[in-house]
């Protein structure tokens, strides 16, 4: 488990998903934002200016494609570190979120081992701090 802490942001309308990540991401001690919807999520990044924003791709009134552009658009937009969490794993659809602004690509079912892996790789956030 990582000593650091961070700020993240996750959107998905599976409200089981991500309110059980949420709270294991909470007991591990990092400050979380959960939403629901496209929209609903740009609002909370501009509010809340996550270190990592875990998005998915199928969300309602904006796709993930729509929020990851908006969020690089935001002031912290260009640190934050973007991850498509999709069912939608097909070379193509990698490559839109990559277009779009993601910097990672998970595919449904995620384990929570994976999420770790990727708060685990700390030089992404501190290159980017200093």
């Amino acid at each position: 488990m990582s000593a650091e802490t961070y700020r993240i942001l996750l959107a998905d309308d599976n409200v089981d998903f991500v309110n059980s990540i949420g709270a294991l991401l909470t007991a591990m001690g990092h400050s979380v934002v959960i939403t629901h919807n496209g929209p609903d999520a740009l609002a909370a990044a501009a509010r809340f200016c996550p270190d990592y924003a875990f998005l998915d791709i199928g969300l309602p009134h904006m796709s993930g494609y729509d929020l990851a552009r908006g969020i690089r658009k935001l002031a912290c937009g260009p640190i934050t570190v973007l991850i498509a969490v999709t069912g939608w794993g097909q070379e193509k659809d990698r490559q839109l979120a990559f277009e779009a602004g993601f910097d990672h690509h998970m595919v449904k079912p995620v384990r929570f081992e994976q999420i770790e892996e990727i708060l685990g790789n700390r030089s992404i956030i501190k290159k980017l701090r200093t």
